[in-house]
């Protein structure tokens, strides 16, 4: 398989999971308690958030990941990065993220901000796990 067709199928994979579940309704309150927890360890939180980048939730994420990474400096990338995470490590919709978000305090969210902008600078650096041809 060329890696061309090999990474739009892998794209492809990544946004049927989030079509899957983007339709996530019974435990919504549950679920962003869920969430909130997780962000309380932003060390943690930033260790998924870096599984986003070396292909541990697959290769299709790793191509959105690096769409998000060449958006301007204005572009809010912690929260994008979040979202994705939100969806393909908990499986919920991208906006639980903020909903999780906005539970935390004023320390913890600058405590979650400071662990992925640490990861954001790191993979700038890095760039891509994988030459992407797509």
């Amino acid at each position: 398989m060329k890696e061309e067709t090999y990474q739009k199928n892998e794209l492809d994979r990544a946004f049927k999971t989030i079509d899957r579940i983007t339709g996530y309704g019974s435990g919504k309150a549950a679920k962003i308690k869920e969430i909130a927890d997780f962000m309380k360890d932003p060390e943690a939180y930033a260790d998924r958030v870096e599984w986003l980048f070396n292909g541990s939730y697959g290769a299709g994420v790793v191509i959105l990941v690096d769409r998000i990474m060449k958006q301007s400096n204005r572009f809010n990338k912690v929260a994008a990065l979040s979202a994705n995470l939100v969806m393909f490590d908990c499986f919920a919709p991208a906006s639980y993220a903020a909903d999780a978000y906005k539970t935390l305090t004023r320390k913890e969210q600058k405590a979650i901000d400071g662990s992925l902008i640490r990861v954001i600078e790191a993979q700038a650096k890095a760039g891509p796990c994988f030459k992407i041809v797509i």
